[in-house]
């Protein structure tokens, strides 16, 4: 659990359809047995997003992503770093704009992946799972 940042940047290619980059940073809350733990988890990537209707004020949508995920700081001193692939990053959300270019709305995301480069005590592979959602603010030009 924590405070999430996040940035894409999308450009239509087709009426209801947007592809682009997305860039994350998850700040972690502090591991309860673990107080010299500071968790980071960060990632980039490429998505696609289909939005369902056009021209009206609340735009549902989803979308689909892979790219990059890290996580650092998982235990004491600040060690134990993960780093892979994100092969499914699983979006849903609506926004809703109540200016032209201003718009905002939840989302609920769900991520899978897996680590490559893992501390030397565990083993990579595997998968990992991530559950996120959280409100987002769309700045949409040239407009709606």
């Amino acid at each position: 659990m924590g405070a999430g940042y996040g940035l894409d940047l999308s450009f239509g290619v087709a009426e209801q359809l947007t592809l682009g980059v997305y860039g994350d940073l998850l700040v972690q809350d502090r591991v309860q047995n673990c107080a010299s733990c500071a968790p980071l988890s960060y990632g980039a990537g490429l998505t696609a997003r289909y939005h369902l209707v056009q021209g009206l004020r609340f735009d549902p949508w989803a979308s689909y992503g892979l790219g990059i995920i890290g996580l650092n700081g998982v235990a004491p001193g600040g060690d134990g770093s993960y780093f892979g692939l994100e092969w499914m990053r699983l979006t849903v959300g609506g926004d809703w704009y109540a200016l032209p270019n201003l718009g905002f709305g939840p989302y609920l995301e769900l991520g899978a992946g897996s680590f490559w480069s893992v501390p030397e005590d565990e083993t990579p592979g595997g998968m990992h799972f991530r559950f996120q959602m959280g409100m987002r603010i769309v700045l949409d030009l040239p407009g709606r």
